[in-house]
């Protein structure tokens, strides 16, 4: 069959009807006749990419049933089976005149017969969808009108992704592979979200980033401050103490590493709230996330930064205390009042960043912990401590 309409092929254009080929220019015949053939060509080698592409452009230029034809037999191979039907119709839809060449007639007559052995084979799904009235359903991106829901929608054979949207509702999703001939029944179930909805709860989120990064500025300008105070108390430790050596500088060593670690664990902790709450505020809103989403990779952000907080203050007060169990024999402590109060600043500090951090992380991970059950796409949060240093892990 294939053989007997390639040799037609390269004649159909010289040889069209004078009704079709009147005014048609000589140039644009003579290309539809090269990129005929080299369709042609491209079918014979099972290239159906550039059979359809040659196909398409010959059409463009001469139209002729032959060449539909050609272009459904190249859809066909594509694996785009609705798209082939509907050229194979648009041949059996000629209206051919009188001296209509007899490679036109022949390609009407092989139009039908192929149609006939490819309509069977087509698939077919039907869609429903529960939950919303007014859901909005597509297919591979492509639109689906209400009039074809609950009803035999044609489909290629293969891979196809159906999705829902309602306002309100979380998106609901399937991903089927269809064999040809079958008929597959999907049903969409749409499940409200809080009354907020999506809009309401981007506002949430954009003014919990707004917090998390005034928050975070906050911390890092405390950060540089104790910076700064703690580059003074250097310099005026290194003028004190030459060779290294200070005698009766106790407290004032001290409150420099006082100031220093807060330094350290402000700019730290500073750091990861300000990214936190930059992404939380630039983040554009996503009515096809649930409207939970965001909450556990927020909170066990913020809770990531008060473990780093706290770990790092933590190991000043260990620092500090070790300092003055030296400087201390038996409790006894002389004129290192200030040294003391630094100590148990630090370590209040660290177990309350600790405990807090600690809530919120798990928090998070409970709440990522319930998505994951609920079939949305889970978000774990927490930290990462270790002998010298901290940070925070994730997976999303």
């Amino acid at each position: 069959m294939l053989s007997r309409w390639s040799a037609s092929v390269a004649a159909l254009v010289w040889l069209g009807s004078p009704a079709v080929a009147l005014g048609q220019p000589a140039a644009d015949k003579a290309t539809a006749r090269v990129l005929a053939q080299e369709g042609q060509d491209a079918l014979d080698a099972s290239d159906y990419n550039a059979a359809a592409d040659r196909f398409g452009r010959a059409l463009a230029l001469f139209h002729a049933p032959t060449l539909l034809v050609g272009l459904a037999r190249a859809q066909r191979g594509l694996g785009k089976w609705i798209a082939a039907q509907e050229s194979y119709n648009s041949v059996l839809h000629e209206t051919l005149p009188p001296d209509a060449p007899q490679a036109y007639r022949d390609a009407v007559q092989e139009a039908r017969r192929e149609l006939d052995e490819l309509a069977p084979k087509i698939p077919s799904v039907v869609v429903t969808v529960r939950g919303a009235p007014a859901a909005s359903v597509t297919i591979d991106g492509a639109p689906l009108p209400s009039a074809a829901l609950g009803i035999n929608r044609p489909v290629d054979p293969g891979a196809h992704v159906i999705r829902a949207e309602a306002k309100g509702c979380a998106p609901a999703e399937v991903r089927l592979t269809v064999a040809p001939s079958a008929r597959e029944v999907v049903t969409l179930t749409l499940k409200p979200c809080d009354a907020a909805g999506p809009a309401g709860t981007t506002g949430l989120r954009r003014a919990i980033g707004f917090a998390t990064l005034g928050a975070g500025g906050t911390s890092l300008v405390l950060g540089a401050v104790a910076g700064g105070i703690a580059a003074a108390r250097h310099d005026s430790l290194a003028a004190r103490c030459p060779g290294g050596r200070c005698e009766g500088q106790h407290d004032a060593i001290a409150a420099y590493h006082f100031a220093a670690d807060l330094s350290t664990g402000g700019l730290v902790a500073g750091g990861v709230l300000a990214v936190a709450g930059v992404a939380l505020v630039a983040l554009p809103g996503d009515t096809q996330a649930s409207s939970h989403d965001w909450i556990a990779p927020v909170l066990g952000g913020i809770g990531g930064a008060g473990l780093v907080f706290g770990a790092v203050l933590g190991a000043s007060a260990i620092q500090r205390h070790d300092e003055l169990a030296a400087a201390c024999p038996g409790d006894r402590c002389t004129g290192r009042q200030q040294a003391i109060a630094d100590y148990r600043v630090t370590a209040d500090l660290s177990t309350t960043a600790i405990v807090t951090g600690g809530a919120l992380v798990g928090t998070g991970v409970l709440l990522a912990v319930m998505h994951r059950g609920s079939g949305t796409k889970s978000v774990s949060i927490g930290p990462v401590l270790g002998a010298g240093y901290a940070g925070v892990k994730g997976t999303f």
